[in-house]
């Protein structure tokens, strides 16, 4: 084209090439933008990141090379609803919402394959996702109630009163 330039290989006037870098420019700045707006933690605890925090945990629960086959064995193609039913545990745990009705220890102790260590794991990863969302007071407030948790459901599980003697 005489007078005009060569631009991404379209035959251009300056005007459109001006045109073309300042769709260019917004939208990598709009995508700034947004990204930074994902990647600021969470400065509180709602339903809404709670459901974040729930579905980013257990998408890693499921690449997890410990954890994976004892949750994918115990829920199957359940995970919808499970994942609901952590929205809700969480919802009560940690806003005292009262939607989370059942029995946590019952659902634990029918796990087949679950083991001790793997409490261990199970704690890292949520500690990871939290430090990952939220601001360091909630991620450890969270970690706090997540470690309670843990301990009363090994109890539960793994005590064995035998296993305490009294006396000689």
């Amino acid at each position: 084209m005489f007078g005009g330039m060569y631009y991404l290989g379209l035959s251009c006037d300056n005007f459109t090439i001006r045109k073309l870098k300042d769709i260019y420019y917004n939208h990598l700045i709009v995508c700034f933008i947004e990204y930074m707006e994902m990647h600021q933690p969470f400065t509180e605890i709602t339903d809404e990141t709670i459901h974040r925090m729930v579905h980013s945990f257990y998408d890693r629960v499921r690449q997890d090379p410990l954890l994976k086959d004892v949750f994918n064995n115990s829920i199957g193609d359940q995970w919808d609803p499970h994942l609901t039913t952590m929205c809700r545990f969480w919802s009560s745990v940690l806003l005292t919402s009262g939607q989370y009705k059942g029995n946590p220890m019952m659902v634990h102790m029918k796990v087949d394959g679950i083991k001790r260590d793997l409490f261990a794991r199970w704690l890292d990863l949520f500690q990871e996702t939290n430090q990952q969302l939220f601001t360091p007071e909630i991620a450890d407030h969270i970690q706090e109630k997540a470690e309670r948790i843990a301990q009363s459901l090994m109890l539960g599980i793994f005590y064995k009163p035998e296993d305490v003697k009294i006396g000689s």
